[in-house]
């Protein structure tokens, strides 16, 4: 039968010093049972009561779970040591293309503003021209093509004297 610790005690047999808590293990011949559970150091366990932590079967469970513990730390160090480096490479391909992309658009700035200016000085030029050709148009166009109050203002041609 197993038996559970609840005051601190010695195993005569081994000289093993237990617990409160711990399982006392190896079981005790009945002899040495009687004598703890009457000294109020040993509590049974029930049958089917699960292993209590310290016993072998969980030193085993934890053992175990120890070493998967250490097989995931050792698979997780080689997957974030690849990813560490991954992250290194796109972070300098982003500062490349970063850099890349602040002179094109730097270039495409000055460009945008020289296409403005060259678009207002040909605006410029066209309306000018348009005017001087408005001029051209009217200093050439026969008098009687102007408008009546135009010709009024021109002066009658002097006809020549009469000799007599």
């Amino acid at each position: 039968m197993r038996y559970l610790v609840i005051s601190a005690c010695e195993d005569v047999r081994t000289g093993k010093e237990f617990e409160a808590g711990d399982e006392f293990l190896p079981e005790p011949d009945q002899l040495q049972a009687d004598r703890l559970l009457n000294a109020g150091c040993l509590r049974p366990i029930p049958d089917n009561a699960p292993a209590l932590p310290g016993t072998d079967e969980t030193a085993q469970i934890i053992t175990g779970l120890q070493a998967e513990l250490d097989r995931a730390r050792a698979d997780a160090g080689v997957q974030i040591a690849a990813l560490n480096d991954r992250l290194g490479e796109v972070t300098a391909q982003h500062g490349n293309l970063l850099s890349e992309y602040q002179a094109a658009r730097s270039q495409f700035d000055a460009v945008s503003a020289e296409n403005t200016e060259l678009r207002g000085e040909r605006d410029r030029l066209a309306a000018r021209v348009a005017e001087v050709e408005g001029q051209l148009d009217d200093a050439t166009r026969p008098v009687a093509d102007q408008p009546a109050a135009e010709q009024a203002s021109d002066p009658a041609p002097a006809k020549p004297a009469k000799k007599n």
